[in-house]
């Protein structure tokens, strides 16, 4: 369960960035393409305000208002226009509001949440005779109703992906309480291989180890994985035939698990050295009884505590380890992961 929960994590790391590049792409792609539009209508503005004020050269006159008003509602993101003298003073401001959510109105220019969707142009304007005026635009670039959009799809894709997430979850539980109910009745052994399940391999690897912590007797864990197993046709009784094997090479059944698409195996009391025998004769066996009729073979990984103190997280990295070695370096071999328990101690010590 620990592994398919790793499995959702990456998955749900790669959507979320996925969905939020998405919307980032999106919301740029629109931001860019108004911005287009919005610098040809500053262009007009500035011809129609100069035409405006020809018509009416005077910013108090009900003629000259009247038209700047109807000026500033035609273009919906247009949020204010402003004029100023030579020296920098105001000689004419119109700010447009925009009805709130609750029912209330905001001036955007001011808004805090929109600000950052604001556009602000100032560029000279010929009013008349006089050219040194300067004509200031607000705009807003993208709406409300354009990012609320954006928004929406953008919760509705996470709230599916949760609810799927929810789902899933609720399916690894009921599982993993379906085969607790299993396990706890008596039954540790997969019905199909008659070892034990995996997900007691941490557990007796660490309970064994506590069992030994105190006195000078070995342990050894041995990964096992089958060779070229994608080229196997018949892969479900290729594996049957070697956990067979295993039942009948080793006496306890409680130490040989099942073990991602291969087997794990404990041996108590045992130092890496006759590990490594016990293997390899394990290996031949495989290659008599079972490469004639699968050209099957196996690799394998041993380590062991060799009289360290160690846990059972060190244990099986160590073997895990030695089993890509094995892989790596040719296959169909034992290799051993064997650690200096001198070199062990005067680290631990520095450590402590």
């Amino acid at each position: 369960m620990k592994r398919r929960f790793n499995v959702y994590l990456y998955i749900s790391i790669i959507f979320y960035l996925v969905v939020f590049g998405l919307f980032a792409l999106k919301l740029s792609n629109l931001y860019n393409n108004h911005l287009k539009e919005i610098n040809n209508t500053n262009r007009e503005l500035r011809l129609r305000i100069s035409s405006i004020y020809l018509a009416s050269p005077q910013f108090e006159s009900e003629f000259f208002r009247e038209r700047m008003h109807q000026l500033l509602e035609s273009h919906d993101n247009l949020v204010s226009i402003k004029i100023f003298s030579p020296e920098g003073s105001i000689q004419y401001s119109l700010v447009k509001k925009f009805k709130n959510t609750f029912g209330g109105y905001t001036d955007l220019v001011k808004d805090k949440f929109t600000h950052s969707f604001l556009v602000v142009y100032r560029s000279p304007i010929s009013l008349g005779e006089r050219n040194n005026f300067i004509l200031q635009t607000s705009f807003r670039v993208i709406s409300d109703k354009e990012l609320y959009s954006l928004l929406k799809n953008l919760f509705f894709i996470i709230v599916v992906f949760l609810i799927v997430s929810i789902i899933y979850g609720l399916y690894l539980l009921t599982a993993k309480t379906k085969r607790g109910k299993v396990q706890s009745q008596g039954n540790l052994f997969s019905p199909l291989s008659g070892l034990v399940w995996e997900e007691y391999l941490d557990v007796t690897l660490e309970k064994l180890l506590q069992e030994i912590r105190d006195t000078g007797k070995d342990l050894s864990l041995a990964f096992i994985s089958i060779d070229n197993m994608e080229e196997v046709k018949d892969r479900d009784n290729l594996y049957l035939q070697i956990a067979r094997l295993l039942l009948n090479n080793f006496p306890s059944r409680t130490h040989i698990f099942e073990w991602k698409s291969g087997f794990a195996l404990i041996l108590p009391q045992i130092g890496v050295d006759e590990s490594i025998k016990r293997m390899e004769s394990f290996r031949q066996k495989v290659l008599e009884k079972l490469f004639p009729s699968y050209r099957a073979t196996v690799s394998i990984g041993l380590s062991s505590r060799n009289g360290r103190n160690i846990t059972h997280s060190t244990l099986t990295r160590e073997a895990s380890l030695a089993l890509r070695k094995a892989i790596r370096e040719g296959k169909n071999q034992v290799i051993a992961f064997k650690a200096n328990p001198m070199k062990y101690r005067e680290l631990f010590q520095k450590q402590s």
